[in-house]
């Protein structure tokens, strides 16, 4: 997120701000806040809506002769409930369009399966971001994808150019292990081979018969305890 927006609305940008709506200037794990992020970017922050109901028309009304660019963050550590309003990501990306400002799309972890078939809460997935018409799509290598630590930006080539071409790009750039790692975890994907060879989606995909036999087989090794049935949440960065 820090080399795009420092890309795109750096300091030395004529356009400079930022559109993002106040509900989505976040925090996420380690304390690293979406308005500091912005900052050490160098591009200014323009925040519309209200915490809990943001509107497109809110991103148009912002769009100046300033505007740079506008960020949708998915909110994915917490969640506001009850009177409450966000427009569809093709919306913004409409708002976008008709004044040629680019979206950007900061998914936050970023996944590339449809989670409920796990039982689990529906999560983002990067093609749709794309399909809606994102300019750029900004998520992580690990977490649900389940590779390496890594930042990963896909879009427009004109866009990526710009980003990738950036000063900034080459000191965080990923060097050849990482890329290597990358690669074979997103190999996996293409050959439906994920839930046997990433452990994160190995062991979401574990039924509770084989979690409840392994339980019991260290039970019976150690000579102590019971098996229980539990609720765990899926976490970690």
């Amino acid at each position: 997120v820090l080399l795009t927006l420092a890309a795109i609305a750096g300091d030395e940008q004529v356009k400079n701000e930022v559109i993002v709506s106040r509900g989505e200037s976040v925090e996420i794990g380690g304390g690293f806040r979406i308005p500091d992020v912005m900052q050490q970017s160098g591009a200014n922050l323009v925040e519309v809506g209200t915490t809990n109901r943001t509107y497109a028309s809110d991103y148009e009304s912002a769009i100046s002769s300033k505007t740079a660019a506008i960020l949708k963050v998915h909110p994915s550590n917490f969640t506001v409930d009850g009177f409450t309003h966000a427009p569809e990501l093709k919306e913004v990306v409409a708002v976008g369009k008709r004044h040629g400002v680019p979206v950007l799309n900061d998914l936050g972890s970023g996944c590339l399966l449809d989670t409920r078939q796990y039982g689990l809460a529906q999560e983002p997935q990067v093609q749709s971001s794309i399909s809606d018409g994102a300019t750029l799509t900004l998520f992580s290598g690990d977490k649900l994808i389940g590779g390496p630590q890594a930042g990963l930006i896909a879009g427009e080539q004109k866009w990526v150019d710009l980003v990738s071409k950036h000063p900034l790009a080459r000191a965080v750039r990923i060097d050849k292990v990482t890329l290597s790692a990358i690669s074979a975890t997103l190999s996996a994907y293409l050959t439906g081979t994920y839930e046997k060879e990433i452990p994160i989606w190995n062991m979401i995909s574990i039924n509770e018969s084989v979690l409840a036999g392994r339980a019991e087989t260290w039970r019976s090794k150690t000579g102590v305890g019971t098996v229980e049935r539990s609720r765990s949440t899926i976490g970690g960065g």
